[in-house]
């Protein structure tokens, strides 16, 4: 079998172009898979969502995670308190 790892990003409002990985080795895709995954908990680069996915080319994915970027709160303006 074929096996496979992958991350999909969307930046900007913008798909990024995916990162593929190709192994003949359950367990090299399945640790691609988590270190994929620990590269989009960081989320270094900044994107609004993130997709790992692995599993089989023949039979598709075994395992997928989706991660979203909080979006930002904004605060309310504090008044000064009267005296």
């Amino acid at each position: 079998m074929m096996y496979y790892a992958t991350k999909r990003t969307v930046k900007n409002g913008a798909a990024q172009t995916p990162a593929n990985y190709s192994y003949t080795d359950h367990a090299e895709a399945e640790r691609q898979f988590h270190l994929l995954c620990a590269a989009a908990i960081r989320n270094d680069d900044g994107a609004e969502v993130t997709s790992v996915e692995w599993g089989t080319i023949e039979q598709g994915a075994i395992e997928r995670k989706v991660w979203m970027a909080p979006a930002p709160v904004e605060e309310a303006p504090v008044e000064p308190e009267e005296t």
